[in-house]
């Protein structure tokens, strides 16, 4: 039988060949790599630290620090231990001290670099490393010679975790606006927030798995698409972590002193990429990272800054930032990898628990503090819980230009309170500033449980004075007692006789006091409907520019219904603009501001079948 192996990439059984059937893959050349990867480094595993300077440096003759000659003072410690004399406090560095007294030593010999070119007496086993980072430019270089092969595969890995992470977000948004209604309460916003809230969770756990992706990518150049997903999301959870504690501790140093949170921002950058290529976790990454920085940070923070400037100035143009992001992640790979074999993989860091509990202090105020802040705000947004249901509303207004048929548009709000201090502010809200003669009114009110039980709401001519209970007893069209409800909605009829009226709230029928009305207009309904037809604008006079919203309801449905708003001396074959209703048969719409003037809402049915004939119109002004 044939020897079976295993691709080391897809993982595929198949007979031993030169190349994997299924996804081409060169064995002897992915060999050689491996083989040249793990020479490396295993070259860069040989460090020693000079007993003299304590540098750490690659394996060799002499200290690139201070001279050291090592197998001369090996060779002396040796053989001052077999004489039995204690060894010396400081190694000899040269042969001057044999000399003759009062003979001047020899001048300092010039200390090479161990890593000169010319230097012919250095017999260096391990791989030549730079003992400082390369120039801006050096890395600038090697990025984009490594940027222009992986481009597809970073780029790709990058805008999937930002579609990844808009979706749930975009959907949990877009549900809560297809739900929304006109007359929100305290429990539909807290059910809207909860929406919200998961569609943000899904959201940023799927970003993570992306951007893990795109980090695992950036530091494995052999790493394709689906193998960084796959370490992108074993890492997911990992990544998390790190982000919350590095965070946490870098936001716990601006809120005590500034200073350190903007330090510790640049000494922990290389904790994500600690994940991916040391698979270490938390803290472990997050002091390690301190610990590659430590001592070049003023270096680290100069290319850092740089490249933060440069993808700011390239977010001007358009797709820049997009472009130039997976360059700025190479380029800081580049660092973290430059970091790792100067102070070597085992470099040390603080283990210990009272070292720890330090960093842990710090992070905990970095979360509690901004948590007390939002804790804080929350409160007092309970307390001022009968504005919480408005909020829905306001949302909507701004951001909801048509609504979904049936809905109720939201409240105007056209109030004033007064009367003693309670536990609710007396309130009046109607959900149109106007209406047709005979049309059914609701107005949602609000009232302290300090009112009488024969406390009133009254439908009253606006020419009536305000103030005396007794009068505006007298001149209602009609009333209704509260009963000692606090809060719900009354229903009463608009008066068939044009005109502007109120609504008013009294705290007893026993001559009290008014304390709280709201005004609307009571209009012919032959002004505005025509077949059943109602349409109108919510206010009968605009501001220069201002938004306008129509309210329509009572169309057939017919997908080329059109309304339009046109100036009062426009004829009816003629347009201005418009919207087709697309087969809604009632809701509201938003038209841009118009100049000030006399204009017509005009109603049209089923285009081009209808022709112009007008089935339903209002007038409004723009001043």
């Amino acid at each position: 039988m044939q020897k079976q192996v295993k691709c080391p990439k897809c993982k595929t059984p198949q007979p031993l060949g030169e190349k994997c059937v299924e996804c081409g893959l060169d064995f002897k050349e992915y060999a050689r790599k491996l083989k040249e990867k793990r020479a490396a480094e295993g070259a860069a595993r040989k460090q020693i630290k000079c007993p003299w300077c304590k540098t750490t440096q690659p394996l060799g003759e002499k200290c690139v620090e201070c001279g050291l000659d090592f197998k001369e003072y090996a060779r002396k410690v040796k053989s001052e231990k077999a004489a039995g004399a204690p060894a010396q406090e400081r190694p000899v560095l040269s042969p001057d001290e044999k000399k003759p007294p009062g003979e001047k030593p020899d001048a300092k010999p010039e200390v090479k670099s161990a890593f000169a070119k010319d230097d012919r007496t250095l017999a260096i086993k391990a791989i030549p490393r730079p003992p400082e980072l390369s120039s801006i430019g050096e890395l600038m270089s090697n990025a984009w010679l490594i940027y222009k092969g992986r481009l597809l595969t970073l780029l790709g890995l990058y805008l999937l975790s930002v579609v990844i992470l808009l979706v749930p977000i975009g959907a949990s948004f877009g549900t809560v606006m297809l739900t929304t209604v006109g007359s929100p309460s305290a429990e539909s916003f807290v059910t809207q927030t909860i929406i919200l809230m998961f569609g943000l969770l899904i959201g940023m756990l799927a970003w993570l798995w992306g951007f893990g992706g795109f980090i695992s990518a950036a530091c494995d150049e052999m790493q394709n698409f689906k193998e960084a997903l796959g370490s992108g999301w074993r890492n997911m959870w990992s990544l998390l972590w790190v982000y919350l504690i590095v965070g946490c501790t870098i936001q716990g140093g601006l809120i005590l002193f500034i200073l350190p949170g903007l330090v510790w921002t640049v000494s922990f950058f290389a904790a994500q990429f600690i994940i991916f290529e040391e698979h270490q976790r938390g803290m472990d990454a997050m002091l390690k990272s301190r610990a590659y920085v430590k001592g070049h940070w003023w270096a680290v923070f100069g290319r850092l800054l740089l490249i933060v400037i440069i993808l700011i100035l390239a977010s001007v143009v358009p797709l820049g930032g997009i472009l130039l992001t997976p360059f700025m992640m190479i380029y800081m790979v580049l660092i973290y990898k430059e970091l790792r074999t100067i102070k070597g993989k085992n470099v040390e860091y603080a283990r210990s628990g009272g070292a720890r509990l330090g960093w842990i202090t710090i992070a905990a105020v970095g979360c509690l503090v901004p948590l007390a802040l939002m804790t804080a705000g929350g409160v007092s947004i309970y307390k001022a819980r009968p504005n919480l249901m408005e909020l829905p509303s306001v949302i909507m207004k701004e951001v909801q230009k048509f609504r979904i048929p049936g809905q109720a548009p939201p409240p105007i709000e056209e109030q004033a309170s007064a009367g003693p201090e309670a536990s609710l502010e007396p309130q009046l809200k109607l959900f149109k500033a106007g209406f047709f003669a005979g049309e059914k009114i609701t107005v949602r009110f609000q009232a302290p449980s300090t009112y009488a039980a024969n406390a009133w709401v009254g439908l009253i001519p606006s020419t009536v004075p305000h103030g005396s209970e007794a009068e505006n007893d007298q001149n209602d069209i009609s009333k209704q007692f509260l009963g000692g409800i606090t809060s719900g909605d009354l229903e009463f009829t608009a008066p068939t006789t044009p005109g502007i009226y109120d609504l008013r709230m009294f705290d007893t029928d026993d001559g009290g006091a008014e304390v709280v009305s709201i005004t609307f207009a009571v209009e012919d309904g032959s002004s505005g409907q025509a077949q059943g037809v109602s349409v109108r604008t919510v206010k009968r006079t605009y501001a220069a520019g201002e938004p306008v919203d129509i309210e329509f309801s009572g169309l057939p449905g017919n997908s080329q219904d059109w309304i339009t708003v046109v100036p009062v001396t426009t004829p009816e074959n003629v347009q201005g603009e418009f919207f087709t209703t697309s087969g809604v048969k009632s809701g509201i719409y938003t038209f841009g501001g118009l100049e000030p003037g006399s204009y017509e809402v005009r109603v049209y049915f089923d285009w081009p079948n209808g022709g112009f004939e007008v089935k339903a119109r209002y007038r409004f002004t723009v001043e």
